[in-house]
């Protein structure tokens, strides 16, 4: 974690039938101390909030099949048979899109300006949900941009979109009638037993888990860079007095932020209820006596639907990823990162063995070196503790 400027994580594995091993390590983020003009850490612990990033998407992917289970959605059928308004690729204008290229990132939807989406605290969710997707993907849209749709055949390659599966998310919205906030806390963390430290908005929060949040911080990054992309946000640059991070630059971002592509990134939990979520998908759909979905939905999300040009393995939103460190290793799961968040979601299909490692330091892509660092340390971090508990299991 040092030697990757990583400033806290929290971690937790599991078997399908408990969990075997649990810790935090590090700071949950920095205060400046003004008697002493000093910045001073705070540890973390097992039930600090973080924002997942992309490990929202299996959220998404859920309550989309939940709706499937209902017959109310088919993977299959053109999206617009659910939307208001048409939605085409204009250069592709004859060909049609389904929920299934939308949960497999082959719909050949891009991404509108992502830092013109990130909001200070709750301010995204006074945006109607509806108009920014339809902006950012219907031409001369407010949010719309040159890279809102791809020149490439619906269904023939695979391109990341959290557009795509933020459109997914609206679906769930239409086609249930509810909000997309509250269908995920009525249908997926209230059984669950993951809603008193789950959510969407911030707003929503007590003090207590107000002081459980972690902050977000960057490492080795020009200020400037992330003031332009994100106009939005407020950062500000500090040194850590504490060891064993002394004299070391960072970023701190000094609100707390949301996103307009909610469905694709925005959650905050702990490890402890994310395991949970975890925990059901193991055990085909079912947490402690509740069913969520089908162990044959469950099935159909593992199922690989697409191979990527670089080897990817893509289910529905899951993906399998081989790690070859100690041994060579497929498991099945989800990462996230954005400002100051790196995470991980993965389960072993052959063990039964889920982990999950939150963390609250990355710099995304605007110092590619560092974001490596903190990606290989994570990973590495994971399949350690894969390697331990396969072995004990």
């Amino acid at each position: 974690m040092n030697d990757s400027h990583i400033p806290g994580l929290s971690m937790i594995v599991m078997n399908q039938h408990q969990i075997l091993y649990q810790d935090s390590l590090g700071y949950a983020g920095y205060n400046y101390d003004s008697e002493t003009d000093r910045v001073i850490g705070f540890s973390t612990q097992n039930d600090n909030i973080y924002m997942i990033g992309s490990i929202t998407k299996t959220i998404t992917c859920i309550s989309v099949m939940q709706l499937v289970e209902r017959g109310l959605i088919n993977l299959d059928d053109d999206i617009n048979k659910y939307l208001p308004l048409p939605i085409v690729n204009p250069y592709y204008s004859n060909e049609t899109i389904t929920m299934r290229h939308l949960l497999t990132h082959t719909s050949s939807i891009g991404t509108t300006h992502p830092g013109l989406s990130v909001l200070p605290n709750d301010q995204y969710s006074t945006i109607n949900f509806t108009n920014f997707i339809y902006g950012a993907l219907l031409e001369g849209g407010p949010f719309y941009s040159e890279f809102s749709w791809l020149k490439v055949h619906v269904g023939k390659e695979y391109h990341y979109s959290n557009l795509g599966t933020s459109l997914a998310g609206l679906i769930v919205e239409i086609v249930s009638n509810m909000d997309f906030k509250a269908f995920t806390t009525k249908y997926l963390f209230e059984p669950l037993n993951m809603s008193s430290d789950t959510f969407w908005l911030i707003d929503s929060l007590n003090t207590r888990q107000k002081q459980l949040l972690t902050n977000h911080h960057l490492f080795n990054a020009s200020i400037d860079d992330f003031r332009f992309f994100f106009p939005f946000l407020k950062f500000s640059e500090f040194f850590i007095d504490s060891e064993p991070l002394s004299n070391i630059s960072w970023i701190n971002v000094t609100e707390r932020f949301g996103l307009l592509m909610h469905p694709a990134g925005q959650l905050r939990t702990s490890v402890t209820s994310l395991a949970k979520h975890l925990l059901m998908f193991i055990n085909n759909g079912t947490y402690n006596g509740i069913q969520i979905l089908k162990s044959e939905t469950v099935n159909e999300i593992k199922k690989i639907q697409f191979h990527t040009s670089t080897s990817l393995k893509v289910g529905l939103i899951y993906t399998y990823f081989d790690f070859k460190i100690t041994k060579m290793r497929t498991v099945l799961g989800h990462n996230g990162g954005f400002i100051g968040v790196n995470s991980w979601m993965l389960m072993n299909p052959d063990t039964n063995i889920g982990v999950i490692v939150l963390s609250n330091g990355d710099v995304v892509n605007f110092n590619q070196y560092q974001s490596n660092k903190v990606t290989t340390a994570l990973i590495t971090i994971t399949n350690y503790l894969f390697d331990v508990f396969e072995t004990t299991a």
